[in-house]
């Protein structure tokens, strides 16, 4: 039968070829929005409909997906940097999107090697400290709530957020914690 996501156009015109090498791009990244195996449950699936519509949008409209090659991923990358002026994170994320369907390409038979995938380097990190008077106002407006909504768990929040101010730890990682990550030492009185 003929192969479409719910609310897309048919991918291919014959309903008794097989030949799935014929796809456009456009066509196979549609395909890999209906089938959970490409991008798999990692992202929202809005996040997957916008990265195959930005890729679509920056690829040649007549390339299909068993003519994606190393020089096709270098000119979409100088596209995406250099005319498109995508941050390198932005970039990464396309690209990345990119590799995973023609990874899926590669697993199905559709495309014959994986392309080179020369990602960008970004740093993405920030040093951010909260000043004396934000760390009050944020404490304050705990207690707030806390008084607005004394059934909800507001004084666990501030006890969670003051530990996160003196240790620096992420969210992630106070989530994580456990009895393994607390050193007790023994202080001796020097008296």
């Amino acid at each position: 039968g003929i192969v479409a996501p719910k609310g897309s156009p048919a991918l291919r015109k014959s309903s008794t070829s097989t030949n799935l090498d014929s796809y456009p791009i456009s066509g196979w990244l549609a395909l890999c929005l209906s089938e959970s195996g490409c991008w798999g449950d990692c992202r929202a699936v809005t996040t997957h409909r916008s990265n195959a519509k930005k890729l679509t949008e920056y690829l040649p409209e007549d390339l299909r997906i068993a003519d994606v090659n190393t020089s096709v991923v270098r000119e979409l990358r100088r596209t995406l940097e250099k005319d498109a002026g995508y941050a390198p994170a932005s970039v990464h994320k396309l690209l990345t999107a990119l590799s995973a369907a023609c990874r899926y390409a590669v697993k199905r038979g559709h495309l014959k090697a994986m392309p080179d995938f020369e990602m960008p380097s970004y740093d993405n990190s920030r040093e951010r400290v909260l000043t004396l008077d934000e760390q009050d106002a944020l404490i304050e407006c705990l207690t707030e709530r806390q008084q607005q909504e004394p059934l909800r768990a507001w004084w666990h929040m501030q006890k969670l957020i003051e530990l996160a101010i003196e240790t620096g730890c992420r969210k992630s990682e106070l989530l994580l914690a456990g009895p393994s990550w607390v050193k007790r030492k023994r202080w001796l009185d020097p008296m």
